[in-house]
């Protein structure tokens, strides 16, 4: 059966399950993997009312191409019970199962005394506290298929007692009658039948696939005998079987815990291949090299052969791909410590060396060897004897990837070992390739001019500034080519012009090559008027060693035996000074100038657009691909280009407009699963929704909105079209299944892309902004200053422009939007290009959070021009995530950056315009992303999204401590419809308190206590309460400042004075609790600090923002950073110990205070301070209602508050809305966990 394939081998065979046996319930068995012959295997386990059918599997195979090839299916298809045991819990305790099960059987096992302690799993128990099992029993709740076609509901019990290693299944309800027993042991004569014909079924398909195979397996198994052994060593090399190859003898090997488990898979080619690798041999290559070239090699090189010799016009062209020389080198490389060599070079030998003369057909097909006969007759004069080599050296002596030697009359490609770990086909392969002809065909050009013009510089000059115009990336190599060609007597004046035309045209050229200029130009003016210099003179020793060091040697001996005069000294000063000056005047007085800039810009650009229109009039294909012709039909509209295959995508050429505001564009098709084009995936924001502008598409008009269409000017190129995906325009947004598909696989295009470009618009004080972020990068790195040292070189230019800049970026709607978390941690290479400037992601993301995790500068970076406003830096906190995320993605911590939802906690305060984005943005980079109940799809309602979400969640175990927190009506919901245990992703997210302390130092509300459920239901969400305490009294809510949505400041005056007012209310609430002391034998006023702070206060706002976890309980010491706050805040006069405070120790108090003062509003923003009817102080959700109950959850970490919503008759239990988290003073520490008390409610 062949399927579509689906962004993962998981999903094809969860759709194969689907469509073979529609409406049945299963789960994926977590040991699902890839085999080396890129085949995997995904074994599926049936589940009734969420218990494993133990007998009922169904085993898929998916091939390297995505596609099913194979399955095989024992899932149950008879009557399935209606009673949901887990609901009505009506079967006996898995102890009691262990008792019988050792009853009936007369095992030699004590289990008098035995314990059941839960494990991962849905009902599985360690069973502890017996005697005379080799290891504790195991009992795990499954249902039985019997052969009458009925299911038994039973617990499997697993005993290991030495000779007998029994799965027994027992009546999970009578507790009397046994339905089956497995003995491992005594099964072994069974299940070794199987495993031959197991075998014998893998040989033949392999040796039909690979005609080598039975040759190869002849002489590595000589004894020509098969037989069978235990394989119990750690760590495992397999989960099942396998095979290995022991005296000549082909062994299957089986796991002990897994026998007749995938019996067909055992001799499958990922496993049988490394043990035909693994025995010793004599022969000059291994058994996967020689397969890899009996595959990748032989079968593809005679085409390459042919199509060389064609386009060389030399049909007896010889490939040596030199195998047992490199396979020495390589194994010699590898097996040295620290090697760089990748790890399948052994099986990917032939492959590799084949793409090394497949790039060198490339290479001459692009620069049409076959139409040109001087560079033809070139190439053939230095492969003369007819022989193309690739060699392994140890070092290069030019390249950095590759080089070429000319080696008695023929010519090898030349690389180093380590370089193979990163070849590619069209990168790094073609690039030493392209040197090759690029040198052989710039020597003739050059020997054919040369001997026309005898070296006239006037010639060279200009020819070599039209290339640095056309080609601004090869300008510096180009110099260097001039220098070679030229000779040393004209080098400088040469190669300082073309690099002056190429600085010059920085702020076009660089960017239009997807460089990031700004960055390169600082760090180019950072080194001073001397690169220059130093440029032109390296050039000349690299070239010219023996001429420099003759000319050195001349001009001392010159200098010694006839020094020069004073005239003639004078007149070289002269000459030195007028030469010097011209650069000076050009490097100190116009290079920052905006003027210089907006010229050049112009110029560059009509430059650009005149080259680009002489090419096209001659048609003439655009580097490493064409575009679509154009004069269609113009009467027709613009329709998307249509896309065929799951990988399809379209990428958008944007065309040079020269100086014109009309951007015009193509859109074409291509497949990211095959060979593509590279192309760059933007980030950015699509602001005001309203399509205002016409670009031309396909020569079709096309509406975009002003943000797109500033973008495209931006970033249109100058010398040729620029390859960009753009979402807006190259998904059909009117079409919600295409839209939903593009989104499912959002992930890999913007891995694909070269480079992932951050756009953040215009912005009049940019080039401040970016000078400023440059200069403390450059700074920082430099000198490596601290906090403290850093804060003092800048702190007299606090709310200067250029601070107040920088603050901007921060405040940019960019960082808000949740796209930008997948769009961001994905790629590698990241640019970011603000007004005209264009710098790395790298470089702009370590200043943010230098800035905004130092207490001094993150108050720096919320200054305000407007007095008594403060910038709200809505991207700081965002920014710091990101980072994090970034660095999990690519830090090899794990293949993707954590859970969904993880992933939704932590990106709770980024926005989305759709809703359903919260969800369907993360799913890619979630490394549980991929199932269907959170699968991209348009066609669902907000509410829908959310609520599969939280049901995926729930499947899960052990996620309540981190779901509850963000759910209940104690908040604003924009979703009202949603239940109250479902969270609202779509408001922008709060401050979690069971999110404050880590690890070992977080809250223990619930003791330890686990809860075993939740069960979600049509009507609610079932799950395990303690009713503690009820709210008797409360303060108002404590609102945040307002920002402005114009330009994000917010009232810092106001909002200080409702903060003010707000604590005054909380000092009143508390002044009405009866006794002297708190509950827990503390004083009302630390009961109060502590509580503010929710006992875990920061020390500083790097903690805030980054979210690392604060010490609790808090330190007493932070009750006299509560006072120093109350005096700074309420403003209470001074008394004489302040008076006898020294301005420095005053100023340190203030700052404390402070400290603790953020630290209180970050915990008590949008939430109210309480007292319950048991006197405990309390913070509570903003809509928290007088007579709500305080409860503690199972499972969970901090307490919640619940309202009573009535009793549910059907299924006999109290109804509850979940109202939301809170922080209880005296109940954190699990002093309210009684097991006794706890009881199953509904929560709507």
């Amino acid at each position: 059966m062949t399927l579509s394939k689906r962004a993962t081998y998981v999903e094809t065979a969860t759709e194969l399950v689907k469509a073979t046996v529609p409406g049945v319930t299963f789960r994926v068995v977590s040991d699902h993997y890839v085999g080396a012959n890129g085949v995997a295997h995904v074994n599926f386990k049936q589940t009734v009312h969420g218990i494993d059918i133990d007998n009922a599997d169904f085993n898929v195979n998916v091939d390297s191409n995505g596609e099913v090839f194979s399955f095989g299916n024992s899932f149950f298809s008879g009557e399935i019970p209606e009673e949901e045991p887990l609901k009505k819990r009506d079967f006996n305790d898995p102890v009691l199962a262990l008792q019988k099960t050792t009853e009936i059987l007369g095992l030699p096992i004590e289990a008098s005394s035995a314990s059941a302690e839960p494990k991962e799993g849905q009902e599985t128990y360690t069973l502890t506290g017996t005697d005379g099992a080799v290891s504790d029993p195991v009992a795990k709740l499954v249902y039985i298929a019997q052969k009458d076609g009925s299911l038994v509901l039973t617990w499997r019990v697993e005993t290991d007692i030495m000779d007998n290693w029994l799965l027994t299944y027992i009546d999970a309800k009578t507790g009397e009658d046994i339905h089956g027993i497995v003995d491992y042991v005594s099964d072994l004569a069974t299940y070794n039948v199987y495993y031959v014909e197991g075998v014998i079924w893998q040989i033949k398909y392999q040796a039909e696939k690979y005609p080598h195979l039975a040759e190869e397996l002849n002489t590595i198994a000589s004894a020509h005998v098969l037989g069978m052994d235990v394989e119990d060593a750690e760590p495992k090399t397999f989960s099942y079987g396998s095979v290995g190859v022991q005296d000549g003898k082909l062994m299957m090997l089986f796991r002990p815990d897994a026998l007749g488990s995938n019996i067909s898979y055992a001799a499958q080619e990922d496993q049988l291949f490394p043990a035909l690798n693994a025995v010793p041999s004599d022969a000059p290559l291994s058994f996967l090299a020689r397969h890899s070239i009996k595959t990748e090699y032989d079968a593809k090189i005679d085409a390459v052969q042919k199509s060389i010799a064609t386009q060389i016009a030399k049909p007896d062209i010889k490939l040596i791909p030199n195998f047992e020389a490199s396979f020495a080198t390589l194994k010699t490389a590898a097996d040295a410590k620290g090697s760089e060599v990748r790890d399948d070079w052994e099986k990917q030998l032939g492959y590799l060396i084949e793409q090394y003369f497949e790039g060198l057909d490339w290479q001459l097909k692009n620069i049409k060897i076959e139409e040109d006969d001087l560079i033809q007759e070139g190439f053939n004069e230095a492969v003369e004897n007819g022989e193309l080599v690739f060699r392994l050296v140890d070092t290069l002596k030019y390249g950095s990837y590759g080089e070429v030697h000319n080696n008695r009359n023929s010519l090898a490609m030349a690389t180093v070992d380590a370089n193979l770990k990163r070849v590619r086909r069209m990168t790094l392969v073609s690039f030493f390739v392209g040197q090759l002809l690029g040198h052989i065909g710039s020597a003739l050009l050059g020997w054919v001019l040369d001997s026309i013009t005898f070296k006239i510089s006037r010639f060279w000059i200009p020819l070599l500034c039209v290339f640095a115009i056309t080609n601004g990336r090869l300008a510096i190599f180009l110099g260097l080519i001039g220098d070679w060609i030229i000779g040393t007597q004209d080098t400088t004046f040469v190669f300082s012009l073309i690099i002056f035309f190429a600085y010059a045209a920085q702020p076009l050229v660089f960017p239009d090559l997807d460089l990031p200029a700004t960055e390169m130009w600082y760090e180019h003016a950072q080194r001073g008027p001397l690169t220059l210099p130093t440029f032109v003179i390296s050039s000349i020793l690299f070239h010219y060693p023996r001429g420099s060091v003759a000319f050195v040697k001349d001009g001392f001996h010159k200098a010694v035996t006839d020094p020069p005069s004073i005239g003639q000294l004078m007149d070289w000063f002269w000459v030195a000074l007028a030469c010097a000056s011209v650069p000076h005047i050009i490097y100190t007085k116009l290079w920052r100038s905006h003027l210089l800039r907006l010229l050049t810009d112009v110029t560059w650009r009509f430059v650009g657009k005149f080259f680009y229109d002489l090419k096209t009039s001659f048609d003439l294909k655009i580097r490493r691909g064409s575009l679509p012709a154009s004069g269609e039909d113009l009467s027709r509209p613009f329709e998307h280009p249509p896309l065929q295959n799951d990988w399809d995508i379209r990428l958008l050429y944007i065309l040079p407009r020269g100086n014109s505001s009309k951007i015009s564009c193509k859109l074409i098709t291509i497949d990211i699963g095959q060979r593509h084009p590279t192309y760059q995936a933007m980030s950015y924001t699509w602001g005001d929704p309203t399509k205002t502008h016409t670009i031309w598409v396909n020569d079709k008009p096309f509406k975009t909105t002003q943000n797109v269409y500033n973008l495209l000017l931006d970033m249109s190129p100058v010398f040729e079209p620029r390859r960009i995906w753009i979402d807006s325009i190259c998904i059909n947004q009117e079409d919600n299944a295409e839209k939903a598909w593009q989104v499912s696989i959002m992930h890999h295009i913007y891995n694909a892309a070269s480079l992932v470009t951050i756009w953040l618009g215009a912005g009049e004080d940019s080039h401040i902004a970016v000078d400023l972020v440059l200069e403390l990068s450059h700074y920082i790195k430099t000198y490596k200053p601290t906090d403290k040292e850093l804060f003092l070189k800048y702190v007299h230019e606090r709310r200067t422009p250029r601070w107040l800049a920088i603050g901007k970026i921060l405040a940019h709607p960019y960082f808000t939007r949740i796209w930008m978390v997948q769009e961001i941690a994905i790629n590698k290479m990241l640019h970011v290009v603000y007004g005209r400037e264009t710098i790395k992601w790298e470089t702009l993301a370590p200043i943010i959070l230098r800035l905004i995790l130092s207490f001094e500068f993150s108050i720096m970076v919320e200054d305000s021009s407007v007095l008594g406003e403060t910038n709200a830096p809505i991207g700081a906190t965002n920014v710091v995530l990101l980072s994090s995320i970034r660095k999990r993605y690519h830090g090899g911590e794990m293949a993707l950056s954590g859970p969904l939802l993880h992933l939704l906690a932590e990106c709770w305060t980024f926005e989305a315009t759709d809703p359903r984005d919260m969800v369907f943005a993360l799913v890619g980079l979630a490394e549980d992303g991929a199932h269907p109940l959170v699968a991209p799809d348009y066609t669902k309602t907000p509410e829908e999204v959310f609520i599969n979400a939280a049901r995926f969640v729930y499947m899960q175990m052990n996620t309540l401590h981190e779901i509850l927190p963000c759910s209940g009506v104690g908040w604003p919901r924009r979703l009202t419809a949603l239940p109250s245990w479902v969270p609202d992703w779509s408001i922008t997210g709060r401050s979690v308190i069971a999110a404050l302390p880590k690890g070992k130092r977080a809250y223990q509300t619930s003791g330890g206590l686990v809860n075993r459920g939740p069960v979600v239901h049509e009507k609610g969400l079932e799950i395990e309460v303690i009713i503690v305490d009820k709210i008797d009294r409360m303060t108002e809510e404590l609102e945040r400042a307002a920002v402005d949505p114009l330009t994000y400041r917010i009232n810092s005056t106001a909002n200080m004075e409702r903060c003010n007012a707000w604590i005054l209310a909380a000092q009143a609430l508390v002044a009405t609790m009866s006794g002297d002391t708190y509950t827990n034998g503390q004083s009302h006023e630390e009961a109060l600090w502590r509580t503010l702070v929710c006992d875990a206060p920061s020390v500083g706002t790097g903690e805030l923002a980054s979210g690392s976890g604060m010490d609790w309980p808090a330190d007493p010491v932070y009750g006299l950073w509560y006072r120093y706050g109350m005096r700074h805040l309420v403003q209470v006069p001074l008394d004489d110990e302040d008076r006898a405070l020294s301005p420095e120790e005053i100023h340190e108090r203030m700052q404390l205070g402070s400290r603790w003062v953020t630290s209180a509003q970050f915990r008590c923003y949008s939430r109210r301070l309480a007292v319950t009817e048991k006197g405990y102080l309390a913070l509570i959700p903003p809509l928290t209602e007088v007579g709500d109950m305080v409860a503690v959850i199972p499972g969970t970490a901090v307490p919640f508050i619940l309202r009573g919503k009535g009793y549910d008759d059907d299924m006999n239990e109290k109804v509850y809305t979940l109202v939301g988290e809170s922080y209880v003073h005296g109940l954190m520490n699990g002093e309210a966990a009684d097991e006794s008390k706890i009881e199953i409610v509904m929560m709507e």
